[in-house]
């Protein structure tokens, strides 16, 4: 009898602990839970490559309460984007209904502002959530502008400091200067040299400096420029475009790469 009670006593006992353990567990729980309510991003960052106005991009902003809920939003000051001329202001606070947990900022840029190839930055910060989180309180976007290439014959002055022709990507010669298309077609240009024939026409020239063109038909949609590079330190060019605007000038002994050569269709 004795032993079956202290049995009894000791199962109790245990059912004790592990009822008041896992109560101040769930305790801990709720009261984290319900010690302020998070306001959040549900990711945080994304980038956006605009033709006009017309092409948006919508923010998700979330909550943790059940009860309706105003997001409170703000530019924070390490933007590179600014209002009125990158972007177009967007409201103060967002609403979101109750029993919805999400909605969505939109913005819209102003592509007049930015120039092709130069993203700016902007980010958003929410300002009213009540306690500190792991959940994205900040939203960086990337605004670009991105455009048809003006159509026409672009040129491309071409250099050779030591007056031999072009060796770009081979010791004796190499390609020249691509241009791809969006339709997959290929454009080249380079200076000629005295050492071997390279696989595309070359620009005829005294050595020293020539004169290439590049024609990029009308409702072309994409033009990527590539430099195959310089083999000895001795190149140098200058892009034109079909206006006669210089678009790009290159350094003496560039490396190899995409060319930041943009000019928008009028």
């Amino acid at each position: 009898m004795y032993k079956t009670m202290k049995t009894i006593y000791r199962l109790l006992l245990s059912l004790t602990i592990l009822v008041f353990v896992t109560s101040c567990e769930d305790a801990a729980d709720v009261f984290t839970f319900n010690s302020g309510t998070i306001n959040h991003f549900t990711s945080s960052s994304g980038s956006l490559g605009a033709k006009s106005s017309a092409d948006t991009y919508s923010i998700e902003i979330g909550t943790t309460t059940s009860a309706a809920a105003t997001v409170q939003l703000g530019v924070d000051n390490s933007s590179t984007a600014i209002e009125g001329i990158h972007f177009e202001a967007f409201p103060a606070s967002v609403s979101i209904g109750q029993g919805e947990f999400v909605t969505s900022l939109t913005i819209v840029p102003i592509v007049e502002g930015i120039t092709p190839g130069e993203p700016v930055t902007l980010v958003v910060d929410i300002t009213n959530s009540t306690i500190e989180t792991g959940m994205p309180q900040s939203f960086t976007l990337s605004l670009d502008r991105i455009c048809d290439p003006y159509p026409g014959d672009w040129s491309v002055v071409m250099h050779d400091s030591y007056g031999d022709g072009w060796q770009t990507n081979d010791g004796n010669g190499g390609d020249g200067i691509q241009v791809t298309l969006d339709d997959g077609t290929v454009l080249e240009v380079g200076l000629c040299n005295p050492y071997v024939e390279v696989a595309y026409e070359c620009t005829p020239n005294d050595g020293f400096e020539g004169t290439g063109t590049i024609t990029i038909p009308v409702g072309t949609k994409g033009a990527s420029w590539y430099f195959p590079g310089d083999q000895y330190g001795e190149i140098s060019f200058e892009i034109y475009g079909p206006e006669g605007s210089l678009i790009y000038t290159s350094p003496l002994a560039s490396d190899a790469g995409i060319l930041p050569v943009v000019l928008c269709a009028p």
